[in-house]
């Protein structure tokens, strides 16, 4: 969402690193904190096909996966500006 700077995704059914989810969803939004520069909050909401939760660890890994995406976005915006405009 362009005017908010809100990026939702759902997933269903998916196999990752922390277990089979029967549904996987985040929302990242981004808040300018000045000029060039912002905060990102993450929300992540899950559901393990077999109802238990995921460890501390296992959280921290969905987590930590996300924002090295956002990273690599950063990094190809600021290389490629014009993509963006």
């Amino acid at each position: 969402d362009s005017a908010t700077h809100v990026l939702k995704v759902e997933v269903l059914e998916v196999k990752s690193r922390v277990g089979n989810l029967k549904s996987h969803s985040t929302e990242t939004k981004l808040e300018a904190t000045g000029d060039a520069t912002c905060v990102a909050k993450l929300t992540v909401e899950y559901e393990l096909e077999d109802g238990a939760s995921l460890s501390p660890e296992q959280e921290k890994m969905i987590v930590d996966g996300y924002f090295s995406m956002l990273q690599m976005i950063e990094a190809y915006l600021v290389a490629h500006p014009a993509e963006y405009a």
